[in-house]
């Protein structure tokens, strides 16, 4: 039986990057859904469409290719001109449905935010839900990862206390070693 005094093995601190990085991909996901609802109540403005195209990402060898759709525009909002872009990526049939949908010199309604008019989006883009899927799996990984790293801690540990201290709680000292199993052990 090996018995470990003090610190453990430094692999098992490696389980700690799981709930990390669903913090970071939670937070993202919570920052997009509250950003998109603030893009909801702001103003709407009509624009003009200045450039509509569909750019493929990646080799033609992917399966999975992904598309983007850039759309610019141009809008005026309390009598001065603003340029605004917008890039979204999805399938082939999803980008190229929304290039149709906002061809060169065709009219887009935008939301503009009042505070920042230099800010706006297309008003078709605003979407919160859509980014539910990033803060779902940012929850799933952080709530595994707590899970997961709570069993690799506190599974194989074995309180011993020393039953020769008698008196209140302040007096005893409570000594926490880790136990491993040796082959050996189990004949």
């Amino acid at each position: 039986m090996k018995v470990y005094r003090g610190k453990q093995p430094l692999i098992k601190y490696a389980v700690l990057v799981f709930p990390f990085i669903g913090l970071i991909f939670l937070g993202a996901g919570i920052y997009l859904i509250q950003h998109d609802i603030a893009a909801q109540g702001w103003d709407d403005v009509p624009a003009i469409v200045t450039l509509s195209k569909l750019h493929a990402m990646g080799s033609a060898a992917d399966f999975d290719r992904k598309y983007e759709a850039r759309i610019e525009y141009v809008y005026n909002y309390k009598g001065r001109e603003y340029i605004g872009n917008d890039r979204l990526s999805g399938s082939t049939n999803k980008m190229t449905i929304m290039v149709n949908e906002h061809p060169v010199n065709g009219t887009v309604a935008v939301k503009v935010d009042p505070k920042e008019p230099e800010e706006s989006r297309l008003k078709a883009d605003i979407d919160p839900f859509s980014n539910v899927i990033c803060a779902g799996f940012g929850a799933i990984f952080t709530i595994g990862g707590f899970v997961l790293a709570y069993f690799i801690f506190f599974r194989e540990l074995v309180e011993v206390k020393d039953a020769g201290v008698r008196g209140n709680s302040k007096d005893r000292q409570d000594v926490v070693v880790i136990v491993e199993k040796d082959d050996e052990d189990d004949e």
